[in-house]
């Protein structure tokens, strides 16, 4: 979830977090649960390595 705060420009992943749950009533991770699946970890892609 770093990785999409910051790529969407988030200063941190709790500011993601919080504005996420308010746009869409739901939070985040109950979103992935119902919607999508998680982003594989260890990607190439992750500079933090994740």
């Amino acid at each position: 979830m770093d990785r999409i705060a910051e790529q969407t420009g988030f200063g941190s992943t709790v500011s993601f977090r919080q504005q996420f749950s308010r746009a869409f009533s739901i939070p985040p991770a109950t979103y992935r649960k119902q919607f999508g699946q998680p982003l594989p970890r260890g990607n190439s892609n992750d500079h933090q390595g994740r």
